[in-house]
């Protein structure tokens, strides 16, 4: 098992009889001990098998009327969508590989690493993997990220404008993914260099 710090979320271990089959066996070892947990003061969620609250729940982010599948065409119904950082990028296990989905853009990545190995990674090298210092960046204003919650980062951190400075809120984990799955697909066929206008409705 891989321990983390700077746990705030986290749900009793199942037993083996109440984790799907279809999962794979390293998903399957930690859901035995944490039903996922949020880690690193929020820069890690690992989701776990529940109902509610649907945030944390892998059924609603897998194979709900909200799943990933629906909201990036990157992201495929067969693909197990067992976590996220921060920021809302996402993380899928696609044939035993994690794959990472960044959420501005859309573009999956393969890690080329197992579940475990990736989580190792995470755990050694958390500003890489996790955008820790952008968390670190928000608490240092003031601001928390409770359970349920992303951080949305305006100007976006794909356009140039980002690297002048950005503003960082927390703000609910659903309303966060949405954002990215509409910024996402608006901008999925403009070549770089292109001028948007970001209209808040």
């Amino acid at each position: 098992m891989i321990e983390f710090d700077g746990v705030t979320y986290a749900l009793p271990g199942l037993t083996s009889d109440r984790i799907p089959c279809e999962l794979p066996d390293e998903y399957r070892t930690l859901l035995a001990a944490r039903n996922g947990f949020i880690a690193l003061g929020g820069a890690l969620h690992l989701r776990g098998l529940c109902d509610e609250p649907a945030w944390h729940s892998l059924d609603a982010a897998w194979r709900g009327d909200g799943a990933l599948s629906k909201l990036f065409p990157a992201i495929l119904p067969t693909d197990i969508p067992f976590g996220q950082n921060c920021l809302g990028d996402q993380f899928v296990l696609r044939d035993g590989a994690v794959h990472e989905l960044n959420g501005e853009t859309g573009i999956l990545e393969d890690q080329k690493t197992g579940l475990f190995d990736f989580l190792d990674a995470c755990r050694r090298d958390p500003d890489r993997f996790l955008a820790l210092n952008v968390l670190e960046s928000l608490l240092e204003r003031g601001e928390a990220l409770e359970p349920g919650q992303l951080i949305n980062v305006y100007p976006p951190f794909c356009s140039r404008e980002s690297a002048q400075g950005v503003s960082l809120r927390a703000i609910s984990t659903p309303g966060q993914v949405r954002f990215l799955s509409r910024f996402a697909g608006e901008i999925a066929d403009l070549p770089d260099g292109t001028q948007v206008r970001i209209v808040v409705e």
